[in-house]
């Protein structure tokens, strides 16, 4: 009996508390979304639906957001990016990759976006996924507040210890490394626990996290703020890892048939003063002929403010600021004839 008092207090939990998570509320609602993988260090839970205040998150059954595809439509277009591409403040019908299938209804748009993933990982993501799926454009998101740094680092920029996979420049190829991946026997109970029990979150708060650290050496004390710092003290280094990322991507794209289309979200401080680091991946990457999108000077000639259309000062956006990116997104697949889709009117993401 008490062998199985532990699954009784758990059964009776779920009924208080549907899901395993902590909460819903947005400081944790990137580890309710999130489930441990040896692939990519982490990636959407399958099945579930949070309440969030703008509605609700759904990830179906193949772990992808929904509210974007339509089954057996037009040309296909995969959307990779992290929690900006994603919509973490947005309802499922109203992230950027919805609106644009609501843009432009002969697109079948398969969204792949996970919060907290770098260009590394969406390579990855691209190789073992989005090509699979057969599509005709794909798209990659780059956030200028957090990618450059996120793809040099072994773990999650924000807590220091989920690990993740990574590349490195090695005699001028890109070499992934994910041995790290492959956790010790206490941390993969700790994060099994974790996702699955809502009596583990009550009684060990943290518990995971803690774990993780130790195997990671004791990071999670360390401020985020302070290993962005650390990394981002020698950028050369970042936008050459960066620009190698998505030049293979593109190679990726054009030998499945496919073409990339580079996506450049601001930040509240490039938004306004510019970025150095945009501006040299910009130029690398022009060099080999990546289209790119910026959408700081898109918003810009709409007379749009991204203080508008974003919810903080790292670009995640508002519905109105999704709605106004998926139509950038539109124009530019117009105008370098990725896809025949008609330009949006000039004002209409006001």
């Amino acid at each position: 009996m008490a062998l199985a008092l532990p699954f009784v207090v758990e059964g009776a939990l779920r009924w208080w508390r549907p899901t395993p998570c902590p909460s819903a509320a947005t400081s944790e609602l990137m580890a309710c979304l999130h489930t441990y993988s040896e692939v990519y260090g982490w990636e959407l839970r399958p099945g579930i639906a949070l309440p969030i205040p703008a509605g609700r998150i759904t990830i179906d059954g193949r772990g992808r957001r929904a509210g974007a595809r339509r089954e057996g439509a037009g040309p296909r277009l995969v959307s990779l990016g992290d929690s900006v591409a994603f919509g973490l403040d947005v309802d499922d019908g109203a992230t950027l990759a919805a609106q644009l299938r609501l843009l432009e209804p002969g697109l079948d748009v398969v969204d792949l976006s996970v919060p907290g993933y770098g260009t590394d990982q969406e390579r990855i993501k691209l190789e073992r996924e989005g090509l699979a799926v057969a599509p005709k454009v794909v798209l990659v998101h780059f956030c200028l507040a957090n990618d450059f740094a996120d793809n040099a680092l072994p773990v999650f920029l924000y807590d220091g210890v989920h690990p993740k996979p990574y590349f490195r420049v090695e005699e001028g190829t890109l070499v992934r490394h994910a041995e790290h991946l492959r956790l010790a026997g206490a941390a993969r109970a700790a994060l099994w626990f974790s996702e699955h029990s809502v009596l583990f979150n009550l009684v060990s708060p943290g518990r995971a996290g803690r774990v993780l650290a130790a195997q990671a050496g004791g990071e999670e004390s360390v401020h985020w703020q302070t290993r962005y710092n650390e990394v981002m003290a020698r950028p050369e280094p970042l936008v050459d890892l960066a620009a190698r990322l998505i030049e293979s991507m593109a190679d990726f794209a054009a030998g499945a048939g496919a073409r990339l289309l580079l996506v450049v979200h601001p930040t509240r401080h490039s938004f306004a003063e510019g970025s150095p680091l945009e501006a040299q991946l910009r130029a690398r990457l022009a060099a080999k002929g990546v289209p790119w999108v910026d959408l700081a000077a898109r918003y810009r000639a709409r007379g749009l403010a991204l203080a508008d259309l974003a919810t903080d000062g790292l670009g995640h956006l508002n519905s109105r600021g999704h709605r106004a990116a998926a139509e950038a997104v539109r124009d530019a697949l117009s105008e370098t004839g990725v896809l025949s889709v008609s330009p949006s009117p000039p004002r209409s993401a006001e």
